[in-house]
């Protein structure tokens, strides 16, 4: 069962979501934290806020009827489905490293799964500064300290408006550093991501 649910007022908290039959039987759970270009597109969670649960019992048996989707911690009311949508889906065996990690959802699948969060690295950066914004961007990515000639430079270049924020991370994405000891990034709706709006 697939589709998408967040907290505006938390958008990087994945909520725990569940399905409701009409007889108050829970018949899917889990957490909405995968990512979508197309949720990023309208700017939901920036894109992290889709979920792709197991049903439990036989999925023929709920073709017409009516399942509701409840945020468990509130045990809010998020939607109502009178009828559902059935696809038959290509299996999507994880055969390699990259196709593991691309069905991660605690892992990036690529840099542009960060393209929406321009907004929070320049709320970040109003909130801590400049210099703290690429001491955490230099250990989210290369796994180091930033040097002092990197905070000289790109501190200028950022200060400047001659280097956005997001240009700033894809540059060391982009680095034969990177490239020599290439890595997953932490996914942005995990507690390590260290720019989360909770963290501010």
């Amino acid at each position: 069962m697939e589709g998408w649910a967040h907290d505006p007022e938390r958008p990087l908290d994945p909520l725990l979501v569940a399905v409701l039959d009409d007889e108050d039987r829970e018949i899917a759970a889990g957490l909405a934290h995968f990512y979508r270009k197309d949720l990023a597109e309208v700017n939901y969670a920036y894109g992290w806020c889709a979920f792709r649960l197991a049903v439990r019992g036989d999925v023929e048996s709920l073709k017409g009827a009516r399942l509701r989707l409840l945020a468990q911690e509130t045990q809010t009311l998020l939607h109502v489905a009178e009828t559902l949508s059935f696809a038959i889906q290509p299996d999507h065996s994880v055969d390699s490293v990259e196709a593991l990690a691309a069905a991660d959802p605690t892992l990036l699948a690529s840099l542009d799964q960060l393209d929406a969060f321009e907004p929070l690295f320049e709320d970040y950066i109003r909130a801590r500064g400049v210099e703290a914004f690429l001491r955490a961007v230099y250990v989210y990515v290369l796994s180091r300290p930033i040097d002092s000639s990197g905070l000289l430079h790109y501190g200028r270049l950022v200060r400047q408006s001659r280097m956005s924020p997001f240009a700033m991370v894809r540059t060391l994405a982009d680095s034969a550093e990177f490239a020599s000891r290439p890595r997953h990034l932490l996914a942005p709706t995990q507690p390590g991501f260290p720019f989360r709006l909770g963290a501010l």
